[in-house]
């Protein structure tokens, strides 16, 4: 019985056999058809890594943008040439290129001569101008201090005058002319001189109402509205230096509008009396 098996395992080792020989031929097969693939891949990527790195036919300057979306043919773009490396220029290029080169830089020179000058004047221009502030603002400083005393020089012979009308209008000539005599003289030269301003314009309304009295009611009336609105105080102190008859003859000779004007004006000015 065990003779017989092992001849009948005898009998099959030549079909094992041939199976395995088959499979290591389409396993060699196989083998050989991918080296081929990567040695033809190796060989057109070093044609192609040869044609791009080295620009053949300017293939590499027509299609750097489309290569350069490409990842790995991307590494085989060479650099860019710098256009102003002298190993990439020639003999006549570099020479103009000097040229142009020396030609900005002297374009450039006078540029910056022209903007130091511009500079050292706006300087110049800036201390000017400082030191004209400076004179403005002392003149104004002293514009201001001279009003303020002007003001202060008012407000004092508001109120001298103010007492001296209050000591004329008592009656009490020596307490009067007492108090003249005790103020500062320049005070009493400017309030005199105000005074006298005064009486001249009182003696020239009683002028003024002496000859308008004189006149024809409606006369007057009509040249009293000539003057109009800009002069009516002038006209209401002129009625107000009248006797009563006379201004109201006016008034009713005048129309409505300005002899009510002029009324509110004399009320006024009777009222201040």
């Amino acid at each position: 019985m065990a003779k017989s098996g092992e001849a009948a395992t005898k009998a099959e080792n030549p079909k094992v056999q041939d199976s395995r020989k088959n499979g290591r031929g389409i396993l060699f097969t196989l083998l050989t058809f991918l080296t081929v693939i990567v040695i033809l891949a190796a060989v057109f990527g070093g044609v192609f890594y040869y044609v791009i790195h080295n620009n053949v036919n300017g293939l590499t300057d027509r299609y750097r943008s489309n290569i350069q979306n490409i990842p790995l043919a991307r590494l085989t773009l060479p650099k860019v040439a710098d256009p102003l490396d002298p190993k990439n220029m020639t003999a006549d290029e570099i020479k103009k290129k000097y040229i142009e080169l020396r030609n900005d830089n002297t374009v450039l020179q006078k540029q910056l001569a022209d903007m130091n000058t511009k500079l050292s004047d706006a300087q110049k221009f800036k201390t000017d101008y400082d030191n004209l502030k400076l004179e403005s603002d002392k003149q104004l400083q002293d514009v201001k201090d001279r009003q303020a005393a002007m003001d202060q020089k008012d407000l004092e012979l508001k109120d001298l005058k103010k007492t001296l009308d209050e000591l004329k209008a008592a009656g009490d000539k020596e307490a009067f002319k007492t108090y003249f005599e005790s103020i500062d003289p320049e005070n009493a030269k400017l309030i005199y001189a105000e005074v006298a301003k005064e009486l001249q314009t009182d003696a020239n309304t009683e002028k003024f109402a002496q000859i308008y009295a004189a006149m024809d009611a409606s006369a007057a009336s009509q040249i009293f509205e000539q003057l109009g609105a800009s002069k009516i105080d002038m006209i209401a102190q002129t009625l107000q230096a009248m006797n009563k008859e006379n201004t109201s003859a006016i008034l009713a000779a005048m129309t409505p509008a300005f002899a009510a004007k002029l009324t509110e004006k004399l009320a006024a000015l009777y009222k201040g009396d």
